[in-house]
């Protein structure tokens, strides 16, 4: 179906004109593609049973960080408690099978008698050029106070090092449930809960080579969903059931353009938008042709979402819907790139003509994901999709088009879940 509204005739001949000195497919993109929704293809690759012990990979409240065509599983919880502080790693093929490989790694220092992060669960972790990257957690129901060091895992060595801060009197402190990212030289740090299980809405900065802390401008909120997309730091909040919010800043302003900025979306019968929820997936992807969007999926119900009248069936208490929304597209580069289409980035060229005709962009859209049935249905095992759940690993794949995410606790479930599944995205 082609997106075309307000202004439609000069929208396709201005688009035409433009894109037509340029290559037949981006014609037909500028044309006829739309922008929303999207189409998810669920893939479960692995299904690990609890074996009830502290290396199970039935887990939540861990880590999934993806380096290359693996993904790095760290810390969390079993059923038969604290994770232990090995690493599980997941091989990633162009085309994923149940029986992908598998690797356990114990915790090796970098250095013959070095240090080695402690068991954890709650923790932030980021991928920076080849390693993971993690800070803070619980360790056994308690907030560890590590210096505010980051453990780095190098996954071509297999080896713990540790980055500690130079500048001891202004650090974050020990925190759990925060969100990390790494940015250029940097390594943001956003939020969490500290040692007494107050939230916070701080920001922080970890130059890598100075090895130094800064604070930034704290968040409006202290949100437990955030992402980072084209160097933009964005933070969903929900304070009612009528609309959400969505707060937004710029990791690489200057200092004099520090500031956050905040769009309130509709959450009603009358508008799309998700329902607010805790300890969801909220990752950036893109489609092509420099258009991107953030994911935002499944995760728990906020607790006036389910609360429940005497009398009345209980509520599930977590979402198993998906929704993207639709970012502003990537400008045109001048990089040396393999295609046209990579340079130009089209959908950049296609919303500046919409915008000047009055045609709608979608730009900060919601829609809900479309599921779509998988061609080979024998890798699901009769499954489309994981159902409701939160507190899940989860993080983008390297063509970032497509995520992976694994375990988490499962609504009406008591135990854990150990099942890793793919999402693949198209353009409906």
């Amino acid at each position: 179906m082609a997106e075309i509204a307000v202004g439609a005739g000069a929208v396709i001949a201005a688009e035409q004109v433009v894109s037509t000195t340029v290559e037949a497919g981006i014609v037909g993109y500028m044309v006829t593609k739309p922008t929303l929704p999207l189409k998810a293809t669920f893939t479960k690759f692995a299904d690990a049973k609890d074996d009830g012990t502290t290396r199970s990979l039935a887990r939540a409240n861990h880590s999934l960080t993806v380096v290359g065509n693996k993904a790095y599983i760290f810390g969390g919880t079993t059923d038969a408690g604290d994770a232990t502080n090995d690493i599980h790693i997941v091989t990633l093929g162009e085309e994923v099978q149940p029986e992908s490989d598998y690797h356990l790694v114990p915790a090796l220092p970098n250095e013959d008698g070095g240090p080695v992060p402690v068991a954890r669960d709650a923790h932030a972790a980021c991928s920076y050029e080849k390693r993971v990257a993690i800070y803070g957690g619980f360790c056994q129901g308690e907030a560890i106070d590590e210096s505010c060091c980051i453990w780095t895992f190098d996954t071509e060595k297999l080896t713990w090092a540790k980055l500690q801060a130079a500048n001891a009197d202004s650090t974050p402190g020990p925190r759990a449930f925060s969100k990390m990212f790494a940015h250029d030289d940097f390594i943001f740090l956003y939020g969490g809960t500290d040692s007494s299980s107050s939230p916070l809405k701080d920001l922080w900065r970890f130059d890598i080579n100075a090895e130094t802390w800064t604070r930034l401008p704290d968040a409006p909120c202290a949100a437990t969903n955030a992402a980072v997309a084209n160097g933009v730091l964005y933070l969903i909040s929900s304070k009612e059931h009528l609309s959400s919010e969505l707060h937004h800043f710029d990791l690489s302003a200057q200092a004099t353009d520090l500031t956050w900025q905040t769009l309130v979306f509709p959450t009603n019968p009358m508008a799309p938008g998700p329902q607010g929820r805790n300890h969801a997936g909220l990752l950036p992807i893109m489609t092509g042709y420099g258009r991107n969007y953030l994911v935002y999926f499944l995760g728990q119900k906020q607790e006036d979402d389910s609360d429940t009248k005497k009398g009345e069936q209980e509520k599930p208490t977590q979402w198993s819907d998906m929704w993207s929304l639709q970012l502003p597209s990537s400008a045109p580069t001048t990089s040396t790139t393999s295609t046209i289409k990579e340079a130009l980035k089209p959908a950049n060229i296609k919303d500046k003509i919409r915008s000047v005709v009055g045609a709608e962009t979608h730009e900060y859209s919601w829609a809900e994901m479309e599921l779509k049935v998988p061609d080979d249905l024998g890798t699901t095992e009769g499954k489309l999709h994981p159902g409701p759940r939160s507190w899940f690993g989860n993080d983008v794949m390297s063509d970032g088009k497509s995520i992976v995410f694994w375990g988490g606790w499962q609504d009406g479930e008591s135990e854990r879940v150990g099942d890793g599944w793919m999402i693949r995205f198209e353009v409906a």
